[in-house]
């Protein structure tokens, strides 16, 4: 995603800028309950995942959607669950390998493409992926606004650029581990 998406999604909900970031905040964090509520595994990714796609198509909803931008979020919000919702139905019919030493030998062929997949992004996106997720659950948010504090940025902005880097290492990851596997 582009920062100009960025930009036009807080105009779109509202001209000012304050009270659209205090909006986008307010906005992530139901996602982010909604989703914890559907007891999805990562609830901030798919909240993330929801206003990138929302924000993607902000430029053509402007003149056309009438009505609050809340409300089409979450319905933006809702198709995506659906969508975690059938994954996690195919994962579940998956039968469970009969070997498996083949699990761990997957496990390890990954965790040796994540170290490569890493070696290959620059010092500094790899330091800051690395530190974006270094604490756990009880301090990372915290943490991570400290972070994006020391980087001179909101948040959001940290978040966005964290997605940036982890679409980086899902592509290499899968190139790695070939075409038999996805990330």
């Amino acid at each position: 995603m582009r920062p100009e998406h960025f930009e036009t999604f807080l105009e779109w909900l509202d001209s000012d800028r304050a009270r659209a970031a205090e909006k986008y905040e307010m906005i992530r964090q139901s996602l982010i309950q909604i989703f914890i509520w559907k007891k999805c595994f990562d609830a901030e990714s798919l909240a993330d995942e929801t206003l990138d796609r929302v924000m993607l198509n902000v430029p053509g909803l402007r003149d056309t959607y009438k009505g609050n931008p809340s409300a089409y979020i979450h319905s933006v919000a809702k198709k995506l669950l659906a969508e975690q919702m059938s994954v996690r139905s195919v994962q579940l019919e998956t039968p469970v390998p009969e070997n498996p030493m083949k699990a761990d030998i997957k496990t390890e062929k990954m965790s040796d493409c994540l170290d490569r997949c890493l070696a290959n992004l620059s010092p500094y996106s790899r330091d800051l992926i690395l530190d974006y997720y270094s604490e756990d659950h009880s301090k990372k948010v915290s943490h991570r606004k400290d972070l994006a504090e020391k980087l001179g940025m909101s948040v959001g902005q940290l978040r966005v650029r964290m997605y940036r880097i982890r679409k980086t290492l899902e592509a290499c990851i899968q190139a790695c581990m070939g075409p038999e596997s996805s990330v």
